[in-house]
């Protein structure tokens, strides 16, 4: 019997559609436990190149006077810390998403943040919390991408120990 389900959620289309079906399943089923997962696996060099932080070599400083100073350039650790707080305020609103949607419908759940490779993370926290059925969006890859990355729901459906949806 299925009684805890676990969606993958990261705030892309895909997996909007997986919480969606596995709010769904979860109002037909009688589960007992609701869980999202999202994966933290954003580096410093993906953020980085990111529009939101496409001003971040310089930074205006205020002089005493009140006169501001022309632009002046960021040291490295300036930058790293920026882009950490960038990277937790991207997974803040994703899980504020998440709950947000949950509430909704009248879910009570949990929502987890993982962190490492996403399918790794999720197929581990997947049998270490005694889910029984996966919810994965479909990943938007094609082509090329899809050849040389692969996807994350791909990945989890091969290593799962349990079913898995893939919502499209």
């Amino acid at each position: 019997m299925i009684s805890h389900i676990m969606v993958a959620y990261d705030g892309s289309d895909g997996s909007k559609k997986a919480l969606e079906e596995a709010m769904a399943v979860y109002d037909r089923s009688g589960m007992q436990r609701f869980t999202v997962a999202h994966v933290f696996h954003e580096t410093v060099s993906e953020v980085a190149s990111e529009d939101k932080l496409a001003n971040m070599d310089t930074m205006i400083t205020p002089r005493v006077d009140g006169i501001y100073a022309a632009h002046m350039p960021l040291s490295q650790d300036e930058k790293v810390t920026q882009t950490h707080e960038v990277v937790h305020n991207s997974a803040d609103q994703i899980v504020a998403d998440a709950r947000y949607a949950m509430e909704t419908r009248g879910i009570h759940g949990d929502v987890e943040i993982l962190e490492g490779s996403p399918a790794e993370a999720l197929c581990e926290y997947a049998e270490s919390s005694g889910v029984d059925l996966i919810v994965v969006g479909n990943s938007g890859h094609s082509g090329i991408k899809k050849f040389f990355v692969g996807s994350v729901s791909e990945k989890v459906v091969k290593h799962s120990h349990c079913p898995v949806l893939v919502a499209k």
